[in-house]
């Protein structure tokens, strides 16, 4: 930047010229002399072009630790407003953090109170691009979570690894039974397996996750089970990029899921959009038919022998 200094700066000017408003707003950034010269003509541009705007704000957000960029309001947020996985909506006031924009980009409902929100994606790959000062780490997306009833339980983990530039997800639902009858005692549960399959709203496919579990109740442990074509092997959702297992062992119902939740880069990317809800469909789920190879999603996270990080 020293040799820099000795030109003219009508060359600066020049160049700057040439270039988009975010690209010669960030130029301006470059010294005090540069900024006296340029700044105050972009500044102004930059309020009235939102596009540009957005694109100066990523520039500078690698170069701005502690805070990440909104996609929302168009500004930079402090990290430390971030919360953690597995706080419910109401305990962390949501539609208070920073005007509501946190949830914006839309949310993946991982279990009962247990969202994972796009800027969770954002910050995790964020990390993963740019070092430790970046981001969140993946263990603020890592989640063991018992929960007890009087007659079954429900276990609930995630654990998160990045593969290729993407955060994929497994997800782990484990129901107990202190009995064999399985009798629909979970289908008052607010249990969502994917935006397509929940207690809720069983899907239509016979490769809907409730049913399979009905299914593996019907065999009760009868060797027919090995030959079942209907719940026996993985299967994917058509309408999202999971890949999912549905397996029984005595009074141990096991739900694995592996959700790949895409670069992170912007929240209309094409395999996060997949999760997400729209709460303007008749059932609150939106179904944007997606093709990937099956079991490609959980070979891809089993890929990866630990959890990547910067950490």
């Amino acid at each position: 930047m020293a040799h820099l200094q000795k030109l003219p700066l009508e060359i600066f000017q020049h160049i700057a010229s040439f270039l988009p408003t975010g690209s010669a707003a960030s130029l301006a950034l470059c010294s005090h002399a540069l900024m006296l010269s340029l700044g105050r003509q972009y500044w102004f541009r930059l309020r009235e072009e939102r596009e540009q705007r957005r694109q100066f704000l990523r520039y500078i957000e690698r170069n701005t630790p502690g805070f990440y960029f909104c996609h929302c309001c168009v500004k930079l947020h402090p990290l430390k407003a971030v919360p953690r996985l597995g706080r419910s909506r109401k305990a962390t006031s949501h539609a208070a953090l920073h005007g509501g924009c946190f949830s914006a980009g839309g949310h993946l409902a991982l279990g009962p109170l247990h969202d994972i929100e796009y800027t969770h994606v954002q910050l995790a790959l964020s990390r993963y691009r740019w070092g430790s000062e970046h981001g969140i780490d993946l263990g603020q997306l890592t989640l063991d979570d018992p929960k007890y009833h009087l007659r079954k339980a429900r276990h609930l983990t995630i654990t998160p690894r990045i593969v290729n530039s993407e955060l994929i997800l497994k997800v782990q639902h484990i129901f107990f039974f202190k009995d064999e009858a399985f009798d629909n005692q979970l289908e008052n549960q607010w249990i969502e397996f994917c935006p397509h399959d929940s207690w809720w709203n069983v899907a239509k496919s016979p490769s809907s996750v409730p049913l399979l579990l009905q299914c593996k109740d019907e065999h009760k442990g009868k060797l027919a089970e090995a030959a079942c074509l209907r719940c026996l092997g993985l299967r994917k959702c058509s309408g999202c990029h999971t890949d999912f297992l549905v397996r029984k062992n005595g009074t141990e119902y096991v739900v694995n899921l592996w959700k790949n939740l895409g670069s992170g880069q912007s929240p209309t990317d094409a395999k996060w959009l997949t999760h997400v809800r729209d709460w303007g469909s008749n059932n609150g789920a939106s179904f944007r038919p997606c093709t990937f190879e099956l079991g490609s999603i959980r070979a891809a996270w089993e890929s990866q022998g630990s959890i990547e990080s910067h950490s």
